[in-house]
């Protein structure tokens, strides 16, 4: 799954906080300074590198924001290699626009602020509906990827809890030959783990629905837990198509034989 750098004021963390949980409950992998500097290390080369490797940077604009150097120096960073097309600016206004005080900014920085609101779609956060916003938040982050992931409940299977997870493939973004090559009556799943090169099969069933080409709608029942890499599994073609990925060199969409 893609990750996300979740940039932010310290006087922001909670409703931060709030934000990672609600995508890790969607399966997307977060980097947030608290929990991914490992002991001992440079905070600055490990968080230039949490930029560098996500494919997402989500901004946490605030008044606090504008005025932290430390912020505006993460945002420049990714700005960087957003010009480059190598990161998605998601900014999330956490005060209306109005309300951003970029006249207290110097000259340099308030410019580059007025540029970012020019050029890049913003999500509003509303701090008295938080459910809400965390969806419109979320929506905003899916917009562009290729297959989405949702939970839906826990279960249980030969007494293991499993996560029950929706994945959504919008046709446009699909191979024209995709139907004739993957049918519908893909049986089970295996993933892979750091421990286990080979891959796993759990040889659970699988309902398939939804109208056709524009739309796939699938059920996974994984427990992706410590999992890098997942594959759903055509016993008919003897293929494994990558739905979920923390690997590198493993994409979405990968088929291997």
């Amino acid at each position: 799954m893609p990750q996300a750098f979740l940039s932010h004021s310290t006087k922001d963390k909670q409703l931060v906080l709030k934000v990672r949980d609600h995508l890790e409950n969607s399966l997307v992998y977060t980097w947030i300074d608290e929990s991914n500097i490992p002991g001992g290390g440079s905070m600055i080369q490990s968080i230039m590198q949490g930029i560098g490797k996500s494919k997402y940077f989500l901004a946490f604009l605030s008044n606090d924001y504008l005025q932290s150097n430390w912020c505006f120096d993460e945002l420049e960073q990714a700005y960087g290699l957003h010009q480059d097309g190598k990161v998605t600016i998601i900014p999330i206004l956490l005060e209306s626009q109005d309300q951003l005080d970029l006249k207290s900014l110097s000259d340099p920085r308030r410019a580059f602020w007025e540029t970012v609101f020019k050029r890049i779609k913003y999500v509003e956060f509303d701090r008295h509906n938080v459910a809400k916003s965390l969806d419109n938040m979320a929506e905003a982050f899916w917009h562009n990827e290729p297959i989405r992931f949702e939970p839906i409940r826990m279960i249980k299977v030969n007494g293991t809890e499993l996560q029950v997870v929706e994945f959504k493939i919008p046709g446009s973004n699909l191979p024209v030959d995709f139907l004739r090559h993957w049918d519908l009556k893909i049986e089970d799943f295996i993933a892979t783990s750091p421990n286990e090169q080979k891959p796993i099969k759990f040889d659970v069933p699988v309902a398939l629905y939804g109208p056709g080409p524009n739309w796939l709608y699938a059920f996974l029942t994984l427990p992706f837990k410590n999992r890098n890499t997942v594959f759903v599994f055509n016993s008919r073609t003897s293929e494994y198509i990558c739905v979920y990925s923390k690997s590198a060199g493993i994409e979405l969409g990968m088929v291997l034989k």
